[in-house]
């Protein structure tokens, strides 16, 4: 009987240490147990919406993200498995994942050591945003970066490799940028009564569509300045019309005398987005220099006109006058 016990013991203290050292054994493969061991990576990223709350602009220097990588394990038991990887680091690679094409997207560093914890561990990164001067305005979009931690462990303690993505969205600005080009310079002398015509050729280098608005903001005393007051342009990378010629039409005084006057027009030129006539870019003031030289006599050339009438009517009756007094002559002498 005394030895019926004892063999009961032992074979009760055999299993109870073989359970044991199943559990705590990070070498142990005993096949049911394994599966507690295995403790996956968690990742939480963390970064500032207001950094890209504002529109980027194509020509700005480059946005940059700070992004925070957070990450430990998670598992049945993660408090044993820890201690295991004292010292071991997660080995962590980011990822470009998905951009526009217009974009171009940088992330530093690539590749983080974060140590292995059942507490959270971190590591920071920078995302760097710029944009081609082709990117539409006013798109919103997004960028997609792939944050992935590489398998760790043996058999039976096993950290998977994982991964999760990271989305930052944000939105293009508008750029209302205009190149401005005088096509017969700005300088031009005429007579008293002629028109002095400027042709000015505009391009819309921005990156949507414009309404240009012209200003007269100078206009000499009695003198006429006439000039179309608005247009619009289109995107050149859309295959719209970017460019227009306005034309700036300057009519000098015109009072009786001899004119030796020269003024200077000024007209501003300003951009407007098509879609928000709110946002609108810097104002492009154009100076043009007209030179009246000469002699005008105002209503006298109606006068004149109607004397050289009378004139040649006087001339062509005394014409027919002579002509008529000689045939009578010649008649008489046939008498």
């Amino acid at each position: 009987m005394h030895k019926k016990k004892l063999f009961l013991k032992t074979i009760v203290t055999l299993t109870l240490f073989f359970i044991l050292f199943t559990i705590f054994s990070p070498l142990s493969t005993a096949a049911p147990l394994d599966k507690h061991y295995k403790c996956e990576p968690e990742f939480l990223i963390t970064w500032d919406e207001e950094d890209v709350n504002e529109p980027i602009s194509p020509y700005s220097a480059p946005i940059k993200i700070p992004i925070k990588i957070q990450v430990k394990i998670r598992g049945v038991l993660q408090h044993i498995v820890s201690p295991l990887y004292k010292g071991n680091k997660f080995i962590i690679e980011l990822y470009i994942d998905e951009t526009p094409d217009w974009s171009k997207v940088t992330v530093n560093p690539p590749l983080l050591l974060i140590p292995v914890n059942e507490d959270w561990e971190s590591a920071n990164a920078t995302v760097s945003i710029t944009l081609d001067r082709n990117s539409p305005a006013f798109e919103r979009t997004k960028i997609k970066i792939r944050i992935v931690s590489r398998r760790m462990g043996n058999s039976a303690t096993v950290i998977p490799a994982d991964n999760i993505t990271l989305e930052i969205p944000f939105t293009v600005g508008y750029v209302p940028l205009l190149a401005i080009n005088e096509l017969e310079g700005n300088n031009k002398v005429i007579n008293p009564d002629e028109v002095a015509n400027f042709p000015i050729e505009v391009f819309n280098l921005g990156n949507g569509k414009t309404d240009i608005k012209i200003d007269i903001l100078y206009i000499p005393e009695g003198w006429q300045v006439e000039t179309i007051s608005e247009i619009s342009l289109g995107v050149k990378y859309l295959g719209d019309n970017y460019k227009k010629t306005l034309n700036l039409a300057i009519k000098p005084s015109y009072n009786f005398g001899y004119h030796e006057d020269r003024e200077v027009i000024k007209i501003s030129i300003t951009p407007y987005s098509n879609r928000y006539s709110n946002l609108s870019g810097e104002s492009h003031i154009l100076s043009f220099s007209v030179h009246s030289m000469g002699f005008s006599t105002p209503g006298f050339e109606s006068l004149l006109t109607v004397f050289s009438i009378i004139i040649v009517v006087s001339i062509l009756k005394k014409y027919n006058s002579n002509n008529n007094y000689k045939n009578q002559s010649s008649r008489r002498g046939d008498d």
